[in-house]
């Protein structure tokens, strides 16, 4: 069988560990069912490659390879996913990096260094408050006020009762921390969610840095009154006032180069048809490469929406929620990963990643990489998320050359 033919095989059986049904897409939350049976696949998996394996406390799967010269490289991506997402998202950089170790030992070849594949879980911070658990918890590290404090959004159990609850050990996490740091450097392949490499006609491309991001919610209140006997000029809508705002954000967000603002979910109170709107709360993301950027917008539109709120009689408040820096990829290791695509004649492209990534996280502790897959259509975190074979199997291969490669 063919490497093309393999990842996509593999692929397409992670896909089928899901808490709905196919046509739903991939839907895999952290310390779930579906979770649990994807770990045991991915043992199942590195073993036959012929790998060491093993799954630390935060639900991170690992294969490992080992060398001859003590250096220890990395490479992975995450296995977890969003609600309703694709089978590619996460998982394509796993496949594709244990996949060209493969290659490598099928070829009778052996890295002088020792390669571990990760399979991060709970990248996408979906299930609780923060994410990028494995990824924190083996460079900064997750503490037990952390494993207290970080909570479930949907039930506001803590991360800690969440883990026991699914068999796990949470006191064994804080051990992790600073433990990246055995390994030389982290690759991560990962499909680019976006349009940009199909706009160019390219099939892959490394990256040059990770985009930051500030997480926010949003409060506006009004005053709730009946919708028929308190007229137009009398009212204190609050979801007209939040409207304006996200409208307004919208168009500054426009004319700013290399940043986004989103809001990707809002909540509207009392949520009845014949009553006036007195509260709404909406979240709101704001991403850029460079984190100044990002800080002076945030705080820019966070003055203007209280300006805002009160020519409209109403009141605003805010609260972070969150926020990541950004992050530049590791100069020598995209200067590896160039040569590699050069070597194999494959067309490669260098741009910016406005996703967040394990890679982000990793990057501040060792120096880091990632090579970007075509996206089909732009589109991901959606069942119709898609990436051509080949364009996967050209990715793994410049894993193989850097696996390969003598420093």
């Amino acid at each position: 069988m063919d490497l093309t033919t393999r990842i996509q095989n593999v692929l397409y059986d992670l896909a089928q560990f899901t808490d709905h049904t196919s046509e739903e897409g991939v839907t895999r939350l952290p310390f779930t069912c579906a979770s649990a049976q994807a770990q045991e696949f991915l043992v199942d998996y590195f073993k036959g490659i012929g790998l060491e394996t093993l799954i630390d406390p935060t639900g991170a799967v690992y294969g490992h390879l080992p060398g001859v010269t003590g250096e220890e490289r990395l490479y992975g991506s995450h296995y977890d996913s969003v609600r309703h997402g694709g089978a590619y998202d996460g998982t394509a950089g796993i496949v594709c990096a244990a996949e060209a170790l493969r290659e490598i030992i099928n070829e009778g070849l052996r890295p002088e260094c020792g390669i571990s594949i990760a399979a991060w879980n709970d990248e996408e911070g979906i299930r609780f408050s923060r994410g990028f658990l494995s990824s924190r918890a083996v460079c900064e590290g997750i503490s037990e006020k952390d494993l207290r404090s970080i909570r479930e959004l949907a039930t506001g159990e803590t991360l800690e009762e969440v883990i026991r609850g699914s068999g796990g050990s949470p006191e064994e996490i804080p051990a992790l921390a600073g433990t990246i740091r055995g390994y030389s450097s982290y690759t991560e392949a990962h499909i680019e969610q976006g349009p940009v490499l199909e706009e160019l006609g390219l099939p892959v491309a490394v990256v040059t840095s990770v985009a930051g991001f500030r997480r926010y919610m949003c409060h506006v209140r009004g005053e709730a009154n009946h919708a028929g006997s308190t007229p137009m000029r009398s009212r204190k809508d609050a979801f007209v006032s939040a409207s304006r705002m996200i409208q307004y954000l919208y168009e500054q967000a426009c004319g700013e180069e290399e940043l986004t603002a989103t809001v990707g979910s809002a909540s509207v109170s009392p949520g009845a048809v014949n009553i006036i709107p007195g509260a709404v709360d909406f979240s709101l993301e704001i991403r850029s490469s460079r984190d100044e950027k990002t800080e002076v917008f945030a705080e820019r539109i966070l003055k203007d929406f209280d300006q805002m709120a009160r020519d409209a009689g109403t009141s605003f408040a805010w609260e972070k929620l969150t926020e990541t820096a950004a992050v530049a990829m590791d100069e020598g290791e995209i200067h590896i990963l160039r040569e590699a695509a050069e070597r194999l004649r494959i067309p490669c492209g260098a741009m910016m990643s406005g996703a967040g990534h394990d890679a982000q996280i990793i990057g501040r502790w060792i120096p880091a990489s990632m090579v970007f897959i075509r996206s089909i259509g732009g589109i991901s975190h959606q069942p119709a998320e898609r990436s051509e074979p080949a364009d996967l199997a050209l990715a793994s291969l410049i894993l193989r050359e850097h696996m390969l490669h003598r420093r």
